[in-house]
């Protein structure tokens, strides 16, 4: 059952357990990924898992997903551990 995203976003978050650690020459990206892990209505819907519900697995001209759920796995990593 999903839960309604007006009630995602109003929940409250403490914040980040951990941030990323660069590799050789990743600065730029590990840069990016924490700006995006760090936009709290985009954390919230990835960290209560709302974006399981609108992933589009059937789409052959994109990543069916893939990268959707690459992104709530690293949010949950940082966030929850």
């Amino acid at each position: 059952m999903a839960v309604p995203l007006i009630d995602v976003m109003q929940q409250n978050h403490n914040g980040g357990l951990t941030g990323l650690q660069n590799l050789g020459n990743t600065c730029f990206m590990s840069s990016v990924l924490q700006c995006l892990a760090n936009t709290e209505p985009l954390t919230k819907y990835f960290l209560y898992e709302v974006y399981l519900f609108h992933l589009n697995s059937k789409n052959t001209l994109g990543t069916r997903g893939k990268l959707a759920l690459a992104f709530g796995e690293l949010v949950s990593e940082l966030f929850v551990g």
